[in-house]
C-alpha cells in the first residue's frame, strides 16, 4: 500500500476498521492516519475508538437510573469495549473495574461478584461483551432471581434479556471522526455520544421504567 499512497500523497488518512488501521500504520503515513469503526486504545492509534469512556458511561447511566451508586465493569484482557479512566471522586455512580486475564478467570470474577458483592438496589454490572452465550444465559438467570441490573456494550445481548445495552451512536461517530480530521493535530477520543437500548420486560422486572417526560433517553426499546 506504500506505493499507491506515495502517488496520492494524502494529507490525512481515515482507516475504517482494525485491519485497515493496521495496514496503514506500517506505512510512512502512520502519523497522518485516523482510525475508526473499531475498538482500540490510545497506545495503538489516533482516531475515534468504539470504546466507551467510563466517565461518560457512568454519566449516561445516571440519567436513566439515578439510584445506581456503583457500576462494576467486568472485562477480559484484550477484549475491552470500555475504556477505564482515572476515578473521579465527585462523580456518581462510582466505577469499579474487574479484569480477567482469560475467559475462565473473567467468568470466575463475574460469578463471585453476582453471588457475594452486589447490592441489587444500588449496584449495576457490565458483563463482558465477549461472554459466551451459554454462560451469559446462566448469568442472566442469577441476575433475574436476585433482581440485579445487568448491562452490556454488546447490542445483541438486548434481545436475550439484558435490561440495557450501551453503544456508540453511528451518525455521531462519523461526525466526530470528521471533526478530528479537520484539526491540525491528531489525537485519540472515545466515542462521544452513547445510545441506550432498553429491554422493557427485564427492565420492568428490576423496577426500571422509562420516564414519560424523557422519551429520548432510549434510542431502542424492545418488549
Amino acid at each position: 500500500i506504500q506505493q499507491p499512497l506515495d502517488e496520492i500523497r494524502p494529507v490525512k488518512i481515515i482507516a475504517l476498521g482494525k485491519k485497515a488501521a493496521a495496514i496503514t500504520s506500517k506505512t510512512s503515513y502512520c502519523q497522518q492516519t485516523l482510525a475508526g469503526l473499531s475498538y482500540f486504545t490510545k497506545t495503538e492509534y489516533n482516531g475515534v475508538s468504539l470504546m466507551l469512556g467510563s466517565h461518560a458511561l457512568a454519566e449516561r447511566l445516571h440519567q436513566v437510573a439515578p439510584n445506581i451508586q456503583r457500576i462494576f465493569i467486568v472485562q477480559q484482557t484484550g477484549h475491552h469495549t470500555i475504556d477505564i479512566q482515572a476515578p473521579d471522586s465527585k462523580a456518581l455512580p462510582t466505577v469499579v473495574s474487574l479484569e480477567g486475564s482469560d475467559s475462565l478467570e473473567t467468568i470466575r470474577l463475574l460469578g463471585h461478584l453476582l453471588e457475594q458483592d452486589v447490592t441489587p438496589t444500588s449496584d449495576a454490572v457490565f458483563i463482558p461483551a465477549n461472554i459466551e452465550s451459554d454462560i451469559r444465559l446462566n448469568v442472566e438467570k442469577v441476575a433475574w432471581d436476585k433482581k440485579i441490573m445487568l448491562l452490556s456494550t454488546n447490542f445483541s445481548h438486548l434481545e436475550t434479556g439484558i435490561p440495557m445495552v450501551f453503544y456508540p451512536d453511528p451518525v455521531a461517530l462519523g461526525s466526530q471522526l470528521g471533526r478530528m480530521a479537520g484539526k491540525k493535530n491528531l489525537s485519540y477520543e472515545n466515542a462521544a455520544v452513547i445510545n441506550i437500548g432498553l429491554n422493557r420486560r427485564t427492565a420492568q422486572h428490576i423496577n426500571l421504567a422509562p420516564s414519560p417526560d424523557k422519551p429520548d433517553l432510549f434510542s431502542v426499546q424492545i418488549k
